[in-house]
């Protein structure tokens, strides 16, 4: 006999449900959300001055936090440090990272995993990330649990797996550190976690960041003692000085992408977190997503620009998703050679068997809305004269002048869209995104 779950997983959801509903995105009710890693310590943080945001609707999520998972992983937090507290001090990094970087949904998450195939590399995975500050102790039986599992993500039809790299800017987020990711939870707090990008304003908090950050750091290493870190975050595009600061030596490879599909592939996203992983009533709105993109994009890479000038030579590489998609280990192969990483030649099967693996991704479709197109017209022009991309006309004006090299017609189908730490990887069931 097909059950009610097995009807309504047959049928598309978002003929279903409301766009406000977690369902709409293939999300059930009783999955575990990001929230579900934390400690008690770092969901109390998390909830600081937002208690009245809290809808009815997400009451349950709430409760089950502090009742079935805080406890658990609060206890298991205090039994890493009482029986690994010695050892991951000790641990020593085995280099300094390899960073990727780059705008939300600009292709850093098809990046990342491409890179990890190389076994000499060793990235955050998702159960590491969801929990920071349990996971030595907990990977083992929760790992393949049948809650932290999902097929694909909420956002696009990427699939899905505990053991996937993923954003150590999650892992900040979950252990209740500053970040601006916080507002997936409660997406009306406008402006509150803008301070969680950059730090700057107190050296106190950024300091405990840095502390934390590392820390995790160590964690990861001593699970993979031989293997180099390969960290993923979009959030680091812009803290690429403080980065430097703990590790002098890193190196970054920055990705570019269309950024007509960066605000388009972004309004989904924003949507598609904050109503899985929020804790209001309703997600954010287009209109929302739109005004922070419209001064926050350029602001964004008006920071990075800056602190790029800083970098030495062969320190950075950049190159375009458009580029990736079309010829990926040809872009591979740039990459090695430009930071002088190991032999490529060790990776090279792997990465093909991964991008064979791909072939029958389908990549999200969009339509250009002509206000959209005027405002990043309008708006953006730092991305456009630094990284060689068209602009497009808009519908009854006179197309725009303008000397770039790189198409806005950048889609490459069979291949990953993404990315995108993220670009925030939506989370298994048991939890980003």
């Amino acid at each position: 006999m097909t059950s009610p779950a097995d009807r309504e997983d047959s049928v598309d959801p978002t003929k279903l449900y409301d766009p406000n509903d977690p369902r709409y995105y293939g999300y059930s009710r009783y999955q575990f959300r990001l929230w579900h890693g934390m400690t008690i310590w770092a969901f109390l943080k998390l909830l600081k001055g937002n208690w009245r945001h809290i809808s009815p609707q997400r009451y349950g999520v709430v409760v089950s936090v502090f009742l079935l998972t805080a406890p658990t992983h609060s206890i298991l937090a205090l039994l890493v440090k009482l029986f690994y507290r010695k050892r991951i001090k000790e641990t020593r990094f085995n280099g300094d990272p390899v960073c990727i970087l780059g705008f939300m949904r600009s292709g850093t998450t098809f990046l990342n995993e491409l890179l990890a195939c190389d076994d000499r590399f060793a990235s955050p995975d998702n159960m590491q990330c969801i929990m920071p500050e349990s996971f030595l102790i907990a990977e083992k039986r929760l790992r393949n649990h049948p809650l932290a599992k999902m097929e694909k993500r909420p956002m696009d039809d990427m699939d899905m797996s505990m053991d996937a790299p993923q954003e150590d800017e999650i892992a900040m987020l979950t252990m209740g550190q500053p970040s601006p990711y916080a507002q997936m939870a409660f997406p009306s707090a406008k402006g509150r976690y803008s301070d969680g990008l950059i730090m700057q304003r107190d050296p106190k908090v950024r300091a405990r960041w840095i502390k934390a950050w590392v820390w995790f750091l160590r964690k990861v290493q001593y699970r993979n003692p031989d293997k180099q870190l390969l960290l993923k975050s979009p959030t680091h595009t812009v803290r690429v000085s403080l980065i430097r600061e703990v590790f002098p030596q890193s190196k970054f490879i920055h990705i570019t992408r269309n950024p007509y599909r960066i605000l388009q592939s972004n309004l989904k996203l924003g949507k598609a977190l904050s109503v899985t992983q929020g804790f209001e009533a309703k997600g954010m709105t287009d209109e929302q997503l739109i005004h922070d993109l419209k001064d926050g994009f350029p602001a964004f890479h008006e920071a990075f620009e800056k602190q790029k000038a800083e970098l030495p030579e062969g320190a950075l590489v950049t190159v375009s998703y458009e580029d990736l998609v079309k010829d990926p280990l040809g872009v591979m192969r740039k990459i090695y050679t430009t930071l002088d990483l190991p032999d490529i030649e060790h990776a090279l099967p792997a990465m093909q068997a991964y991008i064979d693996s791909r072939k029958n991704y389908k990549p999200n479709k969009y339509k250009e809305d002509p206000e959209i197109v005027k405002m990043i017209n309008e708006n953006w022009d730092i991305y456009f004269d630094k990284y060689g991309y068209e602009k497009l006309p808009v519908e009854g004006e006179e197309p725009p002048v303008n000397e770039a090299i790189v198409t806005a017609d950048g889609e490459a189908p069979g291949t990953p869209e993404d990315d995108t730490n993220s670009d925030i990887r939506q989370v298994p069931n048991a939890s980003n995104g």
